[in-house]
């Protein structure tokens, strides 16, 4: 008979991992919440299993994601459970436009420290400098947008 060795289970679950929860402002849908770069600006507080249960605030719904990836400008997100009231009304203004609209970029920076290439994430946070040929900054910014949509 298979057993699970008693040293899989020596750490107890809030020591693993973390769960925030998140309050969405009204008019955000779930799916904005699904994009990636959503999270652009919480990346440094996630790890890889987080937790995060997301409330939106005009009560339109409600959900529990953990995090797959993450990496600069980018967290990926598993739906664990989600709930949708479907008889809240759109927000006003409420449009379906995608948060990954706006792209990493390369730019070059002649002086400096780091000069050279610098590769921008979806954030417009530096996600890696000194990059010293062009070719290499856009194999670099390929790379990481396809991170991004895996």
């Amino acid at each position: 008979m298979l057993t699970l060795p008693e040293r899989q289970m020596a750490q107890r679950a809030e020591h693993a991992r973390s769960i925030y929860q998140a309050d969405i402002p009204t008019g955000i849908t779930f799916e904005q919440c699904i994009e990636p770069t959503f999270w652009a600006h919480c990346v440094g507080r996630l790890k890889k299993n987080t937790l995060i249960e997301l409330l939106s605030e005009d009560g339109s719904f409600d959900a529990l994601l953990r995090v797959t990836d993450r990496d600069v400008g980018f967290a990926k997100m598993r739906v664990l459970r989600v709930w949708k009231n479907e008889d809240a009304a759109p927000a006003a203004g409420e449009t379906e436009t995608s948060i990954s609209e706006k792209l990493p970029r390369i730019l070059f920076v002649p002086s400096g420290a780091t000069k050279g290439w610098r590769l921008l994430g979806f954030d417009g946070n530096t996600v890696k400098e000194g990059i010293i040929e062009k070719a290499s900054a856009q194999a670099e910014l390929e790379a990481y947008k396809q991170r991004a949509a895996a």
